[in-house]
């Protein structure tokens, strides 16, 4: 009998140290949804905090830790980047919310750290037709699957971003 009392207070005791780890990596995909002034939602993952804002353009900053998310209403923020710096640039064409966007990823060469950057132009960046973009900026490479999760989950509540 104490054996089977003592195998069962062992399995109860690792069932106490592994569930929180498991609920863990459930929390590490949690977010949030971000309604930008009725104008759409995102789902941004729990951490982020409201870092920056624009003055003259609809915009906002966002970071956790070293990884810096933004979205820019009907502007593109790609031109940006110095395109001496950019490296193994790679760019799809998709639809986010049933419109027309493109998704761009690279590595960009900052003095120091390298950082992977995740860009999304709703529109024709190009053309300088865009509607909305949205990048992240990491250190971290497991961070573009994150932000493209973001951009998918991006909903246009009216017509027009800006």
């Amino acid at each position: 009998m104490r054996i089977h009392i003592s195998t069962a207070v062992t399995l109860c005791a690792a069932a106490i140290f592994f569930l929180p780890s498991a609920a863990g990596g459930q929390r590490g995909s949690r977010s949030r949804t971000i309604n930008a002034e009725g104008l759409f939602t995102f789902r941004l993952p729990v951490g982020f905090k409201e870092s920056e804002m624009g003055i003259d353009i609809f915009m906002r900053g966002y970071e956790r830790g070293r990884a810096r998310f933004l979205f820019v209403c009907g502007d593109s923020a790609s031109s940006e980047y110095d395109e001496k710096k950019v490296l193994h640039a790679h760019e799809t064409w998709t639809t986010i919310d049933g419109k027309r966007a493109s998704i761009r990823t690279f590595i960009y060469r900052w003095t120091r750290t390298p950082v992977y950057v995740t860009e999304l132009n709703v529109g024709d960046w190009c053309a300088d037709q865009v509607e909305l973009y949205m990048g992240m900026e990491s250190p971290n490479r497991a961070d573009v699957q994150m932000a493209q999760r973001i951009f998918r989950s991006v909903k246009f509540l009216k017509s027009g971003c800006a």
